[in-house]
């Protein structure tokens, strides 16, 4: 189901990089040795034939944000990460964003996220993402301890970075997820609801 359509309903975040949706590319054809269910620290972690970099997680001001990251899969078989989890939220959703004129909306995907074989997978704001919901307080250069589980290569922990220059606004009820990357045309179609709205009640 939509969460968004036209006013945000999670988080937006900005960052130093551009937003766009999730990217899949060809993935390294070297193979690289990969234990399954391993521990692993520094926002990168193996299993299986996945490689997993770049983990981040985005400091919030509200009570929502979102984790991004690459998944690499150098293996034959595709493979799909169904699950996040962590004990600084209770529910971690995973969302691909939808753009559509001046409307955005964040669209939960309850099947997961498709990694391709020999391909990789980038979540990345602005697209495919981790939406944390009601995480506890986080500051920038916390390190979170997360779960991600995928259907054939299983369980995999690794510890994730706060990122301070990632910043995730909640919407609940306030103006900033329009300014955190989401897009202008948001904020004017927002004034417009709310102007209409005061005129009604004239």
């Amino acid at each position: 189901a939509l969460l968004v359509t036209g006013v945000m309903l999670g988080a937006g975040c900005s960052s130093d990089d551009s937003a766009s949706p999730s990217e899949t590319t060809a993935a390294a054809q070297t193979s690289t040795s990969m234990k399954m269910g391993a521990s692993n620290k520094g926002g990168s972690a193996e299993v299986g034939d996945l490689k997993l970099t770049e983990a981040r997680i985005g400091e919030p001001a509200g009570p929502a944000t979102g984790m991004f990251l690459t998944i690499d899969n150098t293996g034959d078989q595709p493979d799909t990460l169904v699950a996040v989890t962590t004990k600084v939220s209770p529910e971690v959703q995973l969302h691909e964003t939808i753009k559509d004129g001046d409307s955005t909306a964040m669209k939960e995907l309850p099947g997961g996220v498709q990694v391709p074989a020999q391909a990789s997978v980038i979540l990345k704001p602005g697209g495919t993402h981790a939406m944390m919901m009601k995480v506890d307080r986080l500051a920038a250069g916390d390190e979170v301890p997360v779960t991600l589980t995928f259907k054939n290569a299983g369980d995999v922990e690794m510890d994730v970075l706060v990122d301070g220059s990632l910043r995730c606004a909640s919407a609940d009820g306030g103006i900033n997820a329009f300014t955190a990357g989401v897009g202008k045309p948001l904020i004017v179609h927002l004034i417009a609801l709310a102007a209409l709205w005061v005129w009604s009640r004239r």
